[in-house]
């Protein structure tokens, strides 16, 4: 209902969906951030009342796609799957190396563009009338993609990503999670931690994200077993007795 399967994936194939429940973790952040603000205009800004606060999925990722709802309303235009690149701009694809890997690279405007071709070794493409603009390099995409992809065929991964680095290129390797795991960078961010689990011992899971420079947080164990926290949230926190407490045991209420 969001729209945005309608526009994800190849021209010649079905809609594509996330492979992962993106709809669920972003309605969850729009619910959480909600809730931040909920507290702060009755806290803050003074009106001492809580009010309800209403999320939907589909709503949370239509909020995203502000673009294709002024097109439309303005210019009638219905976004199309176009696999990985855009038709606002160009070029935008992963690209094949020698070896096998991919790199994803954005290169839409002008600055970023011209970086793109300076690592290439190819200067001259800056000049060129079909690339000098976007919509040049947007009316001449497949041209343009297909150098690129060339360009990317003929070198390995780690020499393509020499290249772009040192020409500052929006670009980057395409990481399975394997790859993850092993990266310098994940690992100075502890973007991946160790954390206690009763069952497994240890098991590695996300960081905290964002980081905060004063309050950094973090994640004391994994989930608990069922139950885990009964008796001291029944006796301790609303102050049932143990013989009342142990009747709902018995009961299986809790």
């Amino acid at each position: 209902m969001s729209g945005v399967p309608s526009f994800t994936g190849f021209p010649d194939k079905p809609p594509t969906f996330s492979a992962f429940p993106l709809v669920d973790a972003l309605a969850g952040t729009f619910a959480a951030q909600a809730a931040m603000m909920a507290v702060y205009e009755r806290d803050v800004k003074g009106s001492g009342q809580g009010q309800m606060v209403d999320v939907s999925l589909y709503e949370s990722l239509f909020r995203l796609v502000d673009p294709q709802v002024i097109g439309f309303d303005q210019l009638g235009i219905v976004k199309q799957r176009n696999g990985n690149r855009m038709d606002e701009d160009s070029p935008r694809n992963s690209y094949q190396t020698a070896d096998g890997e991919y790199i994803a690279v954005s290169a839409g405007s002008q600055r970023t563009f011209s970086r793109l071709a300076v690592a290439m070794g190819m200067p001259e493409l800056n000049a060129d009338e079909r690339f000098n603009s976007t919509l040049g390099r947007i009316d001449h995409a497949d041209v343009l993609d297909g150098m690129v992809a060339e360009w990317f065929r003929k070198l390995t991964l780690a020499e393509a990503m020499r290249r772009l680095e040192d020409a500052d290129v929006v670009a980057g390797p395409v990481y399975d999670i394997a790859r993850a795991f092993e990266d310098p960078q994940y690992i100075a961010r502890q973007d991946i931690i160790s954390v206690p689990d009763s069952d497994f011992g240890t098991v590695r899971m996300q960081g905290v994200v964002p980081k905060f420079s004063r309050t950094p947080g973090g994640v004391e164990h994994a989930g608990m077993a069922l139950g885990a926290h009964n008796e001291e949230f029944y006796r301790e926190v609303l102050g049932l007795g143990l013989t009342e407490f142990e009747e709902l045991q018995h009961q299986q209420v809790i």
